[in-house]
């Protein structure tokens, strides 16, 4: 018998041992990845997604009103508050449904360089009953999309003001589709230009 051959044998039987004794952990492992995979595979074949996760899901626009991007004065708990609403076009440009899971906005007051980032729900027009709540948007269709919001601010800007902000809406892959530097302008100076 070789010498190669006998350090190949104690090296074989090695790892041999080796794989024996942790066993449990390795196949604990080889399941996990297993889930991974057919949850990301799996479950996004069976309900018509691409096997890959989509990047780009839905289009934004705003709708083409007056008052579609609008901002007031409000009170939360008697201290006193903003309140932002912006109505938007949304289409479905995935392969299956969409679900908006959450809106942001995104905003910078007056002077000020800090940047304020609020979360809030959305409210999704549903296509067949014109009820809204958080219906999906089905492949190729174009809703109506309220994103509403009211957080307190101390150093609310005059009612003239316009206050540019940043939309974004999140989907259910946790892709952020942003609609960049809209205008907000009061309620009562919709009218100004």
């Amino acid at each position: 018998m070789s010498i190669s051959a006998l350090w190949t044998g104690i090296l074989g039987s090695g790892v041999l041992a080796w794989i024996s004794l942790h066993y449990g952990l390795i196949d604990r492992v080889i399941k996990i990845f297993q889930w991974i995979w057919g949850r990301l595979s799996g479950r996004a074949a069976a309900e018509g997604y691409p096997t890959k996760l989509p990047r780009k899901t839905i289009k934004i626009a705003r709708m083409p009103r007056l008052n579609a991007l609008a901002w007031g004065e409000a009170m939360m708990v008697k201290k006193t508050a903003i309140q932002m609403v912006a109505d938007l076009n949304v289409t479905n440009v995935s392969g299956g449904p969409i679900r908006i899971l959450s809106a942001r906005i995104r905003y910078r007051l007056g002077w000020s360089w800090r940047l304020r980032n609020h979360m809030t729900d959305v409210n999704v027009r549903d296509i067949r009953s014109g009820y809204s709540g958080g219906y999906d948007i089905a492949s190729g269709a174009t809703v109506k999309v309220r994103v509403a919001n009211v957080f307190r601010e101390k150093n609310r800007p005059a009612p003239n003001t316009v206050v540019v902000a940043d939309i974004a809406l999140v989907d259910q892959f946790n892709n952020e589709h942003w609609l960049r530097r809209q205008r907000f302008k009061h309620f009562e100076h919709m009218l100004d230009d």
